[in-house]
């Protein structure tokens, strides 16, 4: 059964949440060994198509058109007092939260990169490679939890 599942997951192109979950699978019906579930695991999180862990196109767009439209309001609203704020002072913009929460990618563009800071399930990660769509949960070897968290 490892052979099997290695040259699956070394051919790709499989979500890697479902192949953990098959794998682990495997494992609890007695088919693996736990070194051979942990070198599954570790080909799948290396190999695995992050790009396949987007939502479909159709969220995507979806999720664009979103913020195009927010754009817009914003334009509008600029436009019509001439580029001019309000008169009442503007606040000082919060620093950006430095352990933002997960959420899930939406195109290429908001994947997750080495050294990322995220909350995720009350507890901080550090994303350790490029290109990561995938939750701690899903590719625990993709994240580091920090400690204190």
């Amino acid at each position: 059964m490892f052979d099997t599942v290695k040259t699956i997951i070394m051919a790709g192109g499989y979500v890697l949440d479902d192949m953990i979950r098959r794998v682990k699978r495997l494992y609890a019906m007695g088919d693996l060994t736990d070194t051979e579930m942990d070198e599954l695991l570790a080909l799948a999180s290396e190999h695995a198509d992050q790009d396949l862990m987007l939502p479909d196109l159709a969220s995507r767009v979806g999720s664009l058109e979103t913020r195009v439209a927010a754009v817009e309001q914003r334009m509008d609203g600029l436009e019509q007092t001439g580029g001019e704020t309000a008169d009442t002072p503007v606040e000082p913009e919060e620093p950006a939260d430095q352990w933002p929460q997960w959420t899930r990618p939406t195109s290429k563009d908001t994947q997750y990169d080495k050294g990322d800071q995220v909350t995720y399930d009350g507890r901080h990660w550090v994303c350790v490679k490029n290109n990561v769509s995938a939750s701690p949960d899903e590719d625990p070897r993709s994240w580091t939890l920090t400690e204190g968290a």
